[in-house]
């Protein structure tokens, strides 16, 4: 019993108190194995005994007897000795009268805190509920979430703004239901405070099955998850805040979802509904969601509307018409490209044209808005489409003259590369391919570039070499170096024009080198010689190996 508990507990204490004098006393009491298994044991005893216990006052007092023996025991387990007093208050206060809930100490320990918590959110208890769960690691926001929503349906009743079924009055003043909105959602942040991680997107659906609409919106405010408030105001038709929200958080695929939830609403909705992200502020999230509505089949009056008031999203929608018909064209084989040459033309050169003029337009719009730094972007681009419908207008007639259809659909330098092609044979094309170079900015270097590149598609070697000024009297001047006319030769199989370039290159090393790839050695021991390098030329022979042939030219250079 309790008595011969705290019998052995006082006889203990004082021993432990008075034989060795106080804290020493307790020390040597703690290192003795014997006396000190059997206060812990004492000490275990009077704690069950109290969890037993019914009288509070006894219950008390074998709480202090333990808390005071534990003292004389500093290698007790405090933390299992706080848990045990967490339990026993925890049982006292489930045993009060008006709970009813007479357990034993081994019933709570054996059944789910949580399974308990339920019991009292049903009877109504909910702060008994949250402090059990509190004190014994339950789910405090399954506790503070129920309790949030009984104290709405509380309010509500005792501002008469349900019947008696808790369904809500249809004639509430919108005025009075906004202030008591406000008023309820201040006490239910008073207690949501109370538990992290609470489901307040359950909380705010409650609001929402009262029809209370200031407060699903108040409360929706506090769930941290973008998605899950999008998700929650999709669900109860509140289409115009989810996108705006969307659009605030800068998830694309949320911007996305919502038009797609957007684009199954009926015609007339849709369109008002869509149009409200064109009158927000002018943000990166904003454009994104601009240009997703405008590939919806069913906006088309909001495309109108968006058009009017966002100039820059017809150029946008232009840019991607004209890319879009530019790809259709390059994935079409050349001979039906030939076959539709004037169609494709056409239709480049209209899309190109409707793209400048909703450049002029968006230009105009910024300029009227006195926004300068959207002004230069369009002025920018303005430049560049011109650009593209000059290239295509000088690609039309030079496809025209050169009776050459390809010259549809290529890039500058392309067009660049195509006219040199064409100028084999043709000296007058070379004039127009340096023509059109200036016109369009070419520089010097690019312009040969893209000229050796033709030569090497038309395999005409012989022109390479006048290019790269190895005839006799050419006046040809090159900025190309050395080794990118070895690399073209040697890939179309002309060493011995590769070897004549090899002899403009720099260092000795990649002349020795190339020499050995162009199979000419007697070039390569000369090299050798003629720089007093006879490492390298013992390197040469080495290589060599073998080859008879590479051998005998080797000691025909070296006089051998």
């Amino acid at each position: 019993g309790d008595a011969e508990s705290v019998a052995t507990l006082r006889q203990l204490t004082g021993a432990a108190a008075g034989g060795t004098g106080g804290a020493g006393g307790v020390s040597g009491m703690a290192t003795g194995d014997s006396a000190a298994q059997r206060l812990a044991v004492a000490i275990d005893d009077v704690l069950a005994t109290a969890g037993f216990e019914f009288d509070l006052n006894q219950q008390k007092r074998l709480l202090r007897i333990a808390a005071y023996a534990k003292g004389f025991m500093p290698t007790y387990d405090s933390h299992e000795f706080v848990a045990r007093c967490k339990r026993i208050r925890a049982l006292r206060a489930l045993r009060e009268a008006d709970v009813g809930m007479l357990m034993t100490m081994h019933q709570l320990e054996c059944i789910p805190i949580d399974r308990v918590a339920r019991r009292l959110t049903e009877q109504h208890r909910y702060r008994l509920a949250f402090e059990l769960c509190k004190a014994l690691g339950g789910r405090q926001d399954v506790v503070v979430t129920a309790w949030c929503k009984a104290k709405m349906h509380s309010m509500l009743s005792a501002e008469g703004a349900v019947d008696g079924n808790g369904r809500p009055h249809d004639n509430e003043d919108p005025a009075l239901a906004k202030q008591l909105d406000e008023r309820i959602n201040q006490t239910l942040l008073q207690i949501m405070t109370r538990a992290p991680g609470l489901n307040y997107i359950g909380i705010a659906d409650e609001a929402q099955k009262c029809r209370r609409d200031h407060l699903f919106m108040k409360l929706l405010e506090q769930e941290p998850s973008v998605a899950n408030r999008v998700d929650a105001l999709k669900h109860y038709g509140f289409m115009e805040q989810a996108l705006a929200q969307a659009v605030d958080s800068g998830d694309a695929g949320l911007v996305y979802n919502c038009l797609i939830h957007l684009s199954n609403l009926p015609d007339a909705l849709f369109p008002k509904l869509a149009a409200v992200d064109v009158r927000r502020n002018d943000t990166v999230a904003t454009d994104l969601a601009c240009v997703y509505l405008t590939h919806f089949a069913t906006a088309g009056n909001m495309q109108k509307e968006a058009l009017k008031m966002r100039p820059d999203l017809g150029v946008h929608l232009q840019l991607l018409q004209y890319l879009e018909t530019l790809a259709q064209h390059r994935r079409m084989p050349s001979e039906k490209r030939i076959e539709r040459h004037e169609t494709c033309v056409l239709q480049l050169l209209t899309t190109v044209g409707a793209v400048a003029e909703c450049v002029r337009d968006a230009r105009q719009h910024a300029h009227a808005q006195g926004r300068k730094d959207r002004e230069a972007e369009f002025q920018t681009m303005e430049r560049h489409v011109d650009m593209q419908d000059a290239l295509l207008n000088e690609q039309r007639a030079l496809a025209k003259e050169a009776g050459d259809l390809l010259f549809l659909n290529l890039s500058v330098l392309q067009t660049l590369q195509r006219i040199w092609e064409v100028s084999i044979g043709r000296p007058n094309f070379a004039h127009k391919a340096n023509e059109f170079a200036k016109k369009f900015n070419v520089t010097e270097k690019q312009n040969q570039w893209a000229k050796l590149r033709a030569f090497a598609a038309r395999n005409a070697p012989q022109a390479i070499a006048e290019m790269g000024g190895l005839k006799s009297g050419s006046k040809a001047k090159t900025v190309l170096p050395p080794m990118a006319f070895v690399d073209t030769l040697m890939k179309m199989g002309s060493l011995e024009l590769a070897t004549q370039f090899v002899a403009k290159l720099p260092r000795i090393e990649d002349r020795l080198e190339y020499f050995v790839q162009c199979k000419a050695w007697g070039e390569a021991a000369a090299q050798c010689v003629k720089h007093k390098q006879p490492g390298m030329l013992e390197q040469l022979k080495h290589r060599a190996g073998n080859d008879a042939e590479a051998v005998s030219a080797i000691n025909r250079a070296l006089g051998q």
